[in-house]
């Protein structure tokens, strides 16, 4: 349920209320989600139990995460045969390519660039990153400059 939900993310100090829980409870493992018309706090499947245990703890062994999302040529398929229009797509990636441009001259946008698109969790990318916020100048660092034309 919603409220259980909420109760575990807060017992988690998580700031905000995941919308799945990889879970283990009582001989039960899997992923559970929130559904708002449930009648109880917990639904477990019976294809969820693995084994017989008499713990009643709840173990979190994962939740949900934002992740960015990235529109590949499948999903445009897909997209266009529900009957999004090209130009839809075609506006999409003008406005990426116009962020990809205005990031390679302005250092504050080229971090949320990096960040926010997903590619700061990308090893290769990290100390990119550091130096960013280190206050290092993309308009006058080669090395930065090159990574962010890539």
């Amino acid at each position: 349920s919603p409220e259980f939900s909420h109760h575990v993310a807060q017992s988690m100090n998580l700031p905000e209320t995941p919308s799945a829980f990889q879970i283990r409870y009582q001989g039960f493992k899997g992923m559970v989600t929130q559904t708002p018309n449930l009648d109880c706090q917990l639904a477990l499947r019976p294809s969820m139990k693995k084994f017989n245990a008499s713990c009643t703890r709840i173990e979190i062994c994962g939740f949900s995460k934002w992740i960015p999302a990235f529109t590949s040529r499948q999903m445009i398929n897909i997209l266009s045969g529900r009957g999004v229009t090209d130009s839809v797509f075609v506006t999409l990636q003008n406005r990426a390519l116009q962020q990809m441009n205005l990031a390679i001259v302005n250092e504050s946008v080229a971090l949320d660039f990096i960040t926010q698109g997903g590619y700061g969790n990308n090893e290769f990318l990290k100390p990119t990153i550091h130096m960013l916020h280190g206050g290092f100048a993309l308009l006058h660092e080669p090395y930065l400059q090159r990574i962010m034309r890539s």
